[in-house]
């Protein structure tokens, strides 16, 4: 191919050839002094460019002599080293596809690898530089098809934690609250029990809280005061207005007690969202969904919208417990472990702070003074008052339009598999089925039942699923992985 040869000559391979490459051990015969010297003059021009399209360029250059005189593994490594504390925002997918292509063809192993060997030094880079390797990580391989859901990123926790250790001890608190948000984000995404949490809330969550406390007491932050009122205010307030379970279990709640007028003459409940845009931006139909049953939703630091993924964590959470403050909040009622959630909890946000549990019973931060569930919660160390919320209807059923869909659908599936067909199926991450023992007691039901199939919907890490599905011998054909769908029309299926 002569590729060195034609670099030489100012000509860049093409991507057919840099993958063509790859696919392959090709080496050149050009002594690797030579090409040292080539990659060390390159890497020289990338440290001093100050433009985006030569910094891609050029590191894409480094990567293809790495790659044809060294290994592939010194090529993805100086490559991802270079691109990952590249600012996210001056990026089109166009520019940023190259890299796509790279950590799908390396895969999910390497990559994790890679980032096992990287976190615990992350602490050398500048502020703008650690988010933005967050950023990528966490916006967009993460959200490659090969990664989503993935429960190999259970693999990064250790080395993420070493990562907060160090930021904590050189006290820089929003790189703290951010990487705390994104630890909870990947591996709230791929925890399947009571254990993992417990290890996380002691590990990360207590551990950072103690942190916010602290701040709290060095800064001598200002501390709620009861205000006698007309009626008692409540706050609950939510990581994000959107139509996930923790807000169809919410709103059903709320519905129930606005129709309550003795509830209503004593209370009133406002929302308020942290709207963390990172991962979703409220819904303005579930906003005006909540105000026509009568509770408001304030999103107090919505400005920080401005600044897209480098927004600062801590100027955020300050700016939303000033307006709770200024609010006069009786009660606050928050239920996530993101890192606004535990400063708030931790800094005393209100006279009465109460958790509520959705799953996650081991969260333990300073200043909660009650914990409730709508469900029997697993962490019996705890008091909890344990209610029943009524699921609101329109949750449960959904429009006649979906269930004409739901009923197509299902259709489809008596003509394909035959009229006695009985359709078993799950609705959620597919790491909830990303079990041994549930996969082995699916397979004797399917492998008794020989007119049964299952529908897999959800995304996640579909090749663990497929190996488990082999190994209890599940007919392939009969086990669909259907991705994301509309729960209110499979709901009917």
């Amino acid at each position: 191919m002569q590729i060195f040869e034609n670099i030489k000559k100012g000509v860049m391979p093409t991507k057919e050839t840099i993958f063509a490459v790859l696919s392959t051990d090709y080496k050149e015969e050009n002594s690797n002094e030579e090409i040292n010297q080539y990659i060390n003059l390159f890497d020289n021009a990338y440290k001093n460019s100050d433009f985006l399209e030569e910094k891609i360029l050029l590191n894409e250059i480094i990567f293809v002599l790495i790659l044809i005189s060294k290994s592939k593994k010194e090529a993805i490594y100086s490559y991802l080293d270079k691109f990952l504390i590249l600012n996210i925002h001056k990026f089109s997918f166009t520019n940023a596809e190259f890299f796509h292509k790279l950590i799908e063809i390396f895969g999910v192993a390497i990559v994790m690898e890679y980032l096992n060997d990287r976190f615990v030094n992350l602490d050398n880079l500048d502020k703008e530089s650690l988010r933005s390797f967050l950023n990528w990580i966490i916006h967009e391989v993460w959200n490659t098809e090969t990664f989503l859901g993935n429960s190999q990123f259970l693999s990064i926790y250790e080395s993420t934690k070493i990562l907060l250790y160090k930021l904590i001890e050189q006290d820089r608190i929003d790189e703290v609250m951010h990487l705390e948000f994104f630890i909870y984000h990947i591996m709230g995404n791929n925890y399947q029990n009571q254990s993992q949490w417990h290890q996380f809330s002691q590990e990360i969550n207590k551990v950072c809280a103690n942190m916010y406390l602290e701040y709290a007491q060095r800064y001598n932050l200002n501390q709620p005061t009861f205000v006698k009122k007309n009626k008692i205010r409540i706050a609950l307030v939510r990581d994000r207005i959107v139509n996930n379970s923790p807000f169809m279990v919410e709103y059903s709640f709320l519905k129930s007690l606005q129709e309550n007028k003795e509830f209503t003459d004593k209370y009133e409940i406002i929302m308020y969202s942290l709207n963390y845009f990172e991962k979703e931006d409220d819904d303005q139909k579930l906003v005006q969904k909540l105000l026509n049953i009568g509770i408001p939703t304030i999103s107090p630091a919505h400005e920080f919208k401005q600044y897209g993924y480098y927004n600062n964590h801590l100027e955020k959470a300050l700016k939303i417990r000033e307006t709770i403050i200024n609010d006069h909040i009786d009660i606050m009622i928050g239920g996530s472990g993101y890192d606004i959630f535990g400063f708030l909890f931790a800094t005393r946000t209100a006279p009465k702070q109460i958790f509520w549990s959705h799953g996650n019973c081991s969260y333990d931060v300073p200043n909660i003074d009650t914990r409730i569930s709508h469900f029997s919660q697993e962490c019996k160390e705890f008091e909890w008052n344990i209610f029943n919320v009524p699921m609101a209807k329109e949750f449960l059923i959904g429009s006649d339009g979906e269930k004409t869909i739901g009923e197509t659908v299902k259709a489809h599936y008596k003509e394909k598999f035959g009229d006695d067909v009985v359709i078993l199926g799950t609705i959620g991450r597919l790491v909830k089925i990303e079990s041994d023992e549930y996969i082995k007691v699916i397979s004797e039901i399917m492998n008794q039942n020989k007119n049964t199939i299952y529908l897999a919907c959800g995304g996640g890490n579909q090749q663990t699923v497929e190996k488990l599905i082999k190994k209890y011998n599940i007919d392939e054909k009969r086990f669909l992985f259907l991705g994301q769908v509309n729960p209110h029309i499979y709901g009917w299926v």
